[in-house]
């Protein structure tokens, strides 16, 4: 007898359910179900994975929601892909209009059974209905539902609720409930929850809840049984584009001719050849509309003068490049084009388009109105369960004091929940201190079992999807926390359903250049263009000097940068592949390097792959390296050999790997390729699944980050500036003022009269933003700049309206410096104002009130007396300065804090750190400025990378698991260190590796360790 159970939640019912849809299918499946249903509240989220998990196992999915209406809570089963279509759209309404009236369900009932408990308006719900609605029983219901049943002439349906799996699970439901309500668990309360009696049941079970009512059980199988929902195998959903009359074909290629000719001159020989082969495939794989929807994007943002740029694997195309998509010539640096799309690939290709983040919003705004709100939507993503965050939210479900639970939640380490107690073990005894595994072992225990779990929706950082028709007709639509109407499903799942997505992400990076870029060409003129191949750029390159630079900033990549000398955009390309973790990992990078340096010979697998691999070295790097060789030893074409690559990098099913593999093997045979070089070759491409990196994608960064080079070497002030505007980079705020402080560029502190909103440069002076004060509102800052100049402390004051508090961080930071130098001075005024001056402030404030924040003792109005004489005081000294300004900008403005030590001694680190000196031992002093913990790749015990800087420099430090467990506390501390160490060469990086280290003396009698 065949068996249905309509009814189960999955975690997608947010902080609700406490299973997985795939659990469920697999329990279904081994229970014997046949038919199993989805209803998660208000959404589908789960319903794609639901889908395709239940056809895998033979069940037949049904797909439905709890829906909230103004009829009350129904449970809707979609009985064909129709009325899969109804339920998006009756959810959308529900998520974006708040409410679900009877006139939309009377709008879209078609195709959709109801479910319906006692106590809803079954009259008006048969009226919509008919035979359709169900009278829902969960098994508890009394003889009176009879009644009901036979005077409204309703079918019943046996609808068990499912929530867990199993009954022990009703403690993690209930835990849940208390997260999601900010309630304790043991005090619910009023919070809506489930029975203990909500876990997957048995048929036996089954036949003891209806026993009363044991049509139920078989109502619920026939309405199964007509329940077919199918999924239509869409493939690449775009709107047609309709900007041209005729061919669209026609029209890509005329607009790819025209670009390829203002790139390239007059387009003939190899260019045209390869034009004419990827449009052909373009056409074939249907992907016109595709490349005109985003080239549209391209021309909006050329004409409205927004800055972009696309990346990824579109780089390896000529046509992409053609149309001003990309910006990196794929014949002039070996890209190809059958890495980005060819007619093996079931999936689409991938564009991914980088603009200025200033101007993202601009984009997204243009493609809403261009394509339709109701066919556009951001994509979105399910924030989940991180450790930290579950033991955070579980300790306030069982009582924890919150300051309590912050003391414990910081020192956890990132990690998933489900690895929780086991990392905290592996943490240093000294960074554990504070944790009590014992007494918060059951806290750690529930936090495991919501690993990964899903606790709310999000964003897609960059992902759009545009519909041919409308988006409801796919997925049900949502209002993010932002605002922004987002999908209900994740890019994943997004593909799953046909739907493109179209990276429009917002690049802090890009801002930089687009600003140095717009500085320049005011001096050189509108047709200013980063010359290629400058020499100086390229020295500072290969001295590894690239804090700031696009991309290529991080400690590693200036290590790598200083090894590989680069001379050509090339070389960069290759350093932004080289340092992917995996390479590292896998060890080919060590190899490579060797070979590089000359430490190691050359060798290559087979002499057919000579001209593949020499300009790695003999080294497998970049993945459309494994296309070639694929082509070169056992004859694939591209598209094939760009499945082999898929099938080597990504999870595939284990039957087209083996047939590839046997392809691979058959092909290079009839090359009279022998045996064991054939297995040689292909454990290699198996090694590379791990580190391959996309050479178009890295070629663009390449280019992008040669761009930013060439601006911080001959315009270093205005680059520096640009790269604090626009707040992105690896480094905090601290470290890229002291680089241009080492650049030559003088800081100085936020200037009531010289200082803009944001960093504003003078000459050779760069003044700190008024925006960097803490707690110095925007109002204040515009009064400031509108009002200014000030000719004094009182004529600031009289003028601009502030609160106590804003005027004393100002005075603290040096703002009023250019007016009167002596901060004590000012501070002894403002707290006579404080004192004398609070009444009469507040009834002038009367008259012309402005808003009061906190620690504005006057209401916004200061009063400074006159007629009394200060007493002389001394002026703050360094160290004061030093703690003010770090205190309330983040950084020291006026100078770098070792400057401040008598004890410093002034070396030049970097040159002691350096390849040439392997295996010296040194001792030196620094600032450190950030602090990485890692794990190790076989113990996975922690250790830590330290970048530390000196008045000439950053730099590495590598404390390895036993020196990090002795030290741990103590770098956390102090920022001014002792090293004594290793200099050690691992690969690319080099580094010191300490064995002791200690607090420095300062020689401050105010503070003697720092």
């Amino acid at each position: 007898m065949s068996f249905a159970l309509p009814g189960c939640r999955s975690n997608f019912s947010l902080l609700w359910g406490t299973v997985f849809p795939e659990q469920l299918a697999a329990k279904a499946a081994e229970a014997g179900i046949e038919h199993l249903g989805l209803a998660d509240d208000d959404n589908l989220y789960g319903a794609i994975d639901f889908y395709r998990a239940c056809r895998d196992a033979g069940i037949n999915p049904l797909i439905g929601t709890r829906l909230t209406t103004l009829m009350g809570d129904l449970h809707l089963i979609a009985s064909n892909y129709e009325g899969y279509q109804n339920l998006c759209r009756l959810i959308t309404q529900r998520q974006l209009e708040g409410a679900v009236s009877e006139d939309d369900l009377r709008k879209y009932f078609h195709h959709l059974f109801c479910l319906a408990p006692m106590g809803k308006p079954l009259k008006r719900l048969k009226d919509i209905f008919g035979r359709n609605l169900y009278l829902s029983l969960d098994g508890t219901e009394s003889r009176s539902a009879r009644d009901i049943v036979d005077k409204l002439n309703i079918l019943p349906i046996a609808n068990s609720t499912v929530s867990f799996m199993e009954r022990k699970d009703y403690n993690l439901h209930r835990l849940m409930r208390a997260i999601d309500s900010g309630s304790l668990i043991g005090d619910l309360g009023d919070v809506p929850s489930d029975s203990s009696s909500a876990y997957f049941p048995d048929r036996k079970e089954m036949r003891r809840r209806y026993a009363l009512f044991p049509e139920a059980v078989a109502n619920g199988i026939i309405m199964a049984e007509k329940c077919h929902v199918v999924f239509p195998e869409h493939k690449n959903l775009l709107p047609a584009f309709t900007a041209y009359d005729g061919d669209n074909r026609e029209h890509l290629r005329a607009k790819c001719l025209e670009g390829l000719r203002s790139q390239k001159g007059q387009a003939a020989g190899v260019y045209q050849a390869r034009l004419n082969f990827e449009l052909e495939v373009i056409a074939r794989t249907g992907f016109t509309d595709y490349f005109l929807i985003v080239s549209g994007i391209i021309d909006h943002c050329r004409r409205t003068d927004i800055p972009v740029v696309g990346r990824g694997s579109a780089a390896g195309s000529l046509a992409a490049f053609s149309l001003g998509i990309t910006q990196v010539d794929p014949i002039r640096e070996g890209l190809y084009f059958e890495r980005f799309l060819n007619e093996a690939r079931s999936d689409p290709p991938d564009i991914d388009l980088d603009i200025d983040w200033r101007r993202r919003d601009d984009v997204l705004e243009h493609i809403y109105d261009r394509y339709g709100r109701d066919r556009t939507a951001m994509i979105a993503t399910y924030t989940r369960f991180r450790a930290r965050m579950a033991v955070r939210e579980v300790a306030k479900a069982v009582g924890l004091p919150p300051d309590e639970i912050n003391r414990f939640a910081k020192r956890l380490p990132y990690t998933n929940p489900s690895e929780i107690t086991k990392a905290v073990k592996r943490m240093p005894r000294v960074t554990r201190e504070g944790i009590d595994i014992d007494r918060y072992g059951s806290v750690l225990d529930a936090a495991a079992r919501l690993d990964n779990f899903p606790r709310h929706l999000g964003i897609h950082p960059g992902g759009i999807v545009i519909t041919p028709r409308p988006l409801t007709d796919y997925v049900p639509l949502e209002r993010a926390t932002k605002g922004l109407v987002v999908t209900q499903c994740d890019m994943y799942q997004a593909e799953k359903l046909g739907l493109i997505k179209i990276d429009v992400l917002g690049q802090r990076g890009l801002g930089v250049i687009v600003d140095c870029h717009r500085h320049v060409r005011k001096i050189k003129g509108d047709d200013f263009v980063v010359p290629d191949n400058d020499e100086k750029t390229y020295q500072l390159l290969q001295s590894g000097k690239t804090i700031g630079v696009f991309q290529i900033e991080s400690p590693g990549l200036r290590a790598l940068l200083r090894d590989l000398k680069p001379g050509e955009l090339n070389d960069i390309t290759l350093a932004l592949a080289l340092i992917r973790p995996g390479a590292s990992d896998s060890g080919m990078k060590k190899v490579f390097l060797d070979r590089h340096h000359g430490e190691a010979e050359t060798a290559y697998p087979h002499p057919r792959l000579e001209k593949i691999l020499k300009e790695t070295f003999g080294v497998f790097i970049y993945q459309e390296q494994v296309l070639l060789c694929a082509r070169e030893i056992a004859g694939f074409n591209l598209p094939a050999a760009d499945l082999l690559r898929r099938a080597i990098t990504k999870a595939r099913k284990e039957t087209d790997y083996k047939n590839l593999r046997r392809r691979f093997t058959t092909g290079a045979l009839k090359n009279g390729i022998p045996s064991e070089t054939i297995n040689k070759v292909f454990k290699l491409l198996r090694n590379f699944a791990g580190f391959g990196f996309c050479k178009a994608h890295a070629a663009t960064y390449g280019y992008l980050a040669y761009q930013s080079a060439y601006f911080k070497t001959h315009y270093p002030a205005r680059f520096m500036k640009a790269v604090l505007d626009n707040g992105g980079g690896y480094y905090p705020a601290s470290v890229y003022i002291a680089e241009a402080r080492r650049l030559g560029t003088t800081i100085a502190s936020p200037d009531i009269n010289d200082s803009e909103a944001k960093e504003s440069l003078r000459e050779d002076r760069l003044y700190v933003g008024l925006n960097r004060v803490r707690d110095l509102e925007q109002e204040t800052i515009d009064q400031i700049i509108e009002k200014r100049p000030f000719v004094s402390f009182d004529d600031f004051l009289a003028r601009v309206r502030l609160s106590a508090g804003e005027t004393e961080n100002l005075i603290k930071v040096g703002a009023f410096d250019s007016l009167q130098k002596n901060r004590p001075h000012l501070l002894w005024r403002l707290h006579l104002a404080r004192v004398n001056g609070g009444s009469k402030a507040t009834r002038e404030s009367e008259a012309s009130p402005r808003r009061s924040t906190p620690g504005d003792l006057f209401a916004g109005q200061l009063i400074i007396p006159t007629g009394k004489r200060l007493p002389p005081l001394p002026d703050l000294t360094s160290f004061e300065k030093f703690r003010y300004e770090k205190d309330i900008l983040g950084f020291s403005a006026t100078r770098h804090p070792l400057t401040m030590f008598p004890a410093y001694r002034i070396e030049p680190l970097a040159g002691m750190i350096s390849r040439e000196n392997h295996g010296r031992r040194i001792d030196l002093a620094a600032w450190r400025v950030n602090i990485k913990q890692i794990k190790t790749r076989e113990k996975k015990e922690w250790m830590v990378f330290l970048t530390l800087e000196d008045l000439e420099d950053t730099f590495e430090v590598v404390l390895f698991p036993e020196i990090y467990k002795k030290y741990a506390e103590l770098i956390r501390r102090y920022r001014f260190l002792q090293v004594s160490g290793e200099v050690n060469i691992d690969g690319d990086n080099v580094a010191v590796v300490a064995s002791t280290l200690s607090p420095a003396p300062t020689g401050l009698s105010e503070q003697p360790y720092l």
